[in-house]
Formats: C-alpha cells, structure tokens, sequence
C-alpha cells in the first residue's frame, strides 16, 4: 500500500519569506520610483527571479509524494513518476550552506540539504531531504538502485545518508573493496 509523504509547513515558511522579501526589495522601488533604463532591469530580473522562486515554493507546500512497492510519484504541484522497474539514472546530492563549508570536518550537526533526483522511463521525480519520510524514499531508491551504475558522489552521499548501495553490474568495486583481499584482509 503507496503511503504519502509531504513538505511541512514550517521547513517551506522561510523560503516564502525570502520570496516575499526579495519582491518587495525589488518590487516595490520598480513601481514606485523612476529609476534609470539599466537599474529597472536589474530590479526587474529580481522581480521575476523571486516571484518564481516564491511560485517554486507554493508548489513544493502543494505536492504530495506517494511512494509503495510499485515506484514513486508526485502530485498535483511537481508531477512526476518513477517506477522502480524501470528506474535509468540516480542522482543524490549534498548541498552544504556557507557556514558548514567553513567549518571543519566532522564537528557539529550537519545544516545542508540532499536532493534525490530519481529518471525513469516514465518520467522524472525530484525531492529534497526536508520532505517528511525523505529516509523511507532514499532506502527505496538505494534498494532499485542496485543494478544501476551510479556515479561516486551519489554512492558517497548514499552511504553517508546510512544507505550504502552495492556496485552496479558495469561498476568496478570501490576502492575500499579492491584493496581488501578475497579473505577480508588489507
């Protein structure tokens, strides 16, 4: 039986924010104030790149993501499908903000975000890890993603994620496996 997962609000309000802010900080001065030919289209880019951001965000709140044994999929904002047989290509990506990138390995909680990009026959579905049961969605990928070749960053970001993925049957073992001996020795 497919169970339903969504954005929650709360992880979806400061991206609204930003939305509503950037509209008014570029907004606001390109009708109200006479600004000069090359300073509107500046502001009128920044009109345009927050409103779709913001429209982005709307649609995320909207979508629904329903995952069972047959694939994945998203409804009604970011419509997507992906059957896990016919499941060609995995992309899973870590994006860390500034100030992780700045600090050292290995200290403290971790403030990024992942996106599962999931290509199939059918179509394409693309989460992020602040949806409600992203875990339950990546263990279901890793799993239909064993007989593909997946590229080192996504095996990487798999197995950091608890969800190591075996090679693919046109992969090479990693390196770690091809340094060990057939009887588990380095």
């Amino acid at each position: 039986m497919p169970v339903t997962y969504r954005y929650p609000v709360a992880s979806l309000v400061p991206d609204g924010l930003r939305a509503l802010v950037g509209l008014a900080f570029t907004g606001i001065p390109l009708a109200s104030l006479p600004v000069a030919s090359w300073f509107g289209m500046v502001l009128g880019t920044g009109v345009v790149l927050f409103g779709v951001f913001g429209a982005m965000t709307v649609l995320r709140a909207r979508t629904r993501v329903r995952v069972g044994d047959e694939g994945v999929e998203t409804v009604p904002g970011l419509r997507g499908r992906v059957r896990w047989d016919r499941l060609r290509k995995v992309k899973l990506r870590y994006f860390a903000v500034r100030r992780e990138r700045e600090r050292k390995k290995g200290q403290g909680a971790r403030h990024g975000w992942m996106q599962l990009v999931l290509k199939g026959e059918d179509g394409v579905v693309r989460i992020d890890s602040r949806l409600e049961g992203f875990d339950d969605v990546l263990g279901r990928a890793a799993a239909a993603a064993t007989a593909l070749p997946l590229d080192p960053v996504t095996r990487a970001n798999f197995e950091a994620a608890g969800h190591g993925v075996a090679p693919g049957p046109d992969e090479a073992p990693s390196d770690a496996a091809a340094r060990t001996g057939p009887d588990g020795d380095a």
